[in-house]
């Protein structure tokens, strides 16, 4: 089951929760990070510098913005930064675009699901 998670509920200028934000949405941006660098210990430094930026960079964050297209975005400069610093990579715009698509807000894989299971539900029982 995939869960959003309020940000109000956390304060963006305390460290420590914003941390714990970024714990929550670990699995997902640990995905992120792995479908780009396929590199286990690559992926790990790339998620602890993440950490990092979330912290130092939390008063730039919008409120009612999507926590994880945010945080995904960090990951994507420190990705583009990991493969032409250490590989001497320049990658195309596009391949981040296709990386992008496959991590959809949190919102609509909801919606997703949701309508998948409306799908299985016989058309009288949809009825409310």
């Amino acid at each position: 089951m995939i869960r959003a998670f309020p940000v109000h509920s956390y304060s963006m200028s305390d460290p420590a929760s914003i941390a714990r934000l970024v714990l929550k949405h670990r699995h997902a941006l640990l995905a992120y990070l792995y479908a780009a660098v396929p590199d286990a210990h690559a992926v790990e430094d790339l998620f602890q510098d993440l950490c990092l930026v979330a912290v130092r960079k939390a008063a730039e964050f919008q409120d009612g913005s999507d926590f994880a297209a945010w945080a995904r975005a960090i990951a994507r400069h420190k990705v583009r930064e990991h493969l032409r610093v250490r590989r001497g990579v320049s990658v195309d715009e596009a391949f981040f675009d296709s990386l992008d698509a496959a991590f959809p807000p949190a919102d609509d894989r909801r919606k997703d699901a949701l309508r998948r299971c409306l799908e299985e539900i016989q058309a009288r029982a949809r009825q409310i």
